[in-house]
């Protein structure tokens, strides 16, 4: 959804998805953190859902929010710092304090 709506991007889901996966098995270069609703049927528009390799499917009905942080040595400040990228809001939650519950 991001790609789409910041740059107009069809994205290719599956590639997305492999990427992501390969993220959560090597945290140590990137972390997800995700915002999600506590009643998930409060959500109006519904996400698309994913099929996995294995034929699972992730149901993405309760995510409203995201981001991925990343590592960088900087020798600036003689240390690791906390990159944030990624981040998206769904449109309906904007504005609400969910990007700063992220934080």
């Amino acid at each position: 959804l991001q790609g789409k709506e910041t740059e107009d991007k069809e994205i290719n889901w599956q590639l997305v998805l492999s990427g992501a996966t390969n993220l959560f098995k090597k945290p140590k270069y990137a972390k997800y953190y995700v915002a999600v609703l506590d009643e998930p049927e409060g959500f109006q528009e519904k996400l698309p859902d994913y099929e996995c390799e294995d034929g699972g499917v992730i149901e993405n009905e309760s995510i409203i929010g995201m981001m991925m942080v990343h590592h960088e040595m900087n020798p600036t400040v003689g240390g690791l710092i906390h990159w944030i990228n990624s981040v998206y809001v769904h449109p309906n939650f904007r504005k609400m304090g969910v990007f700063r519950r992220l934080y």
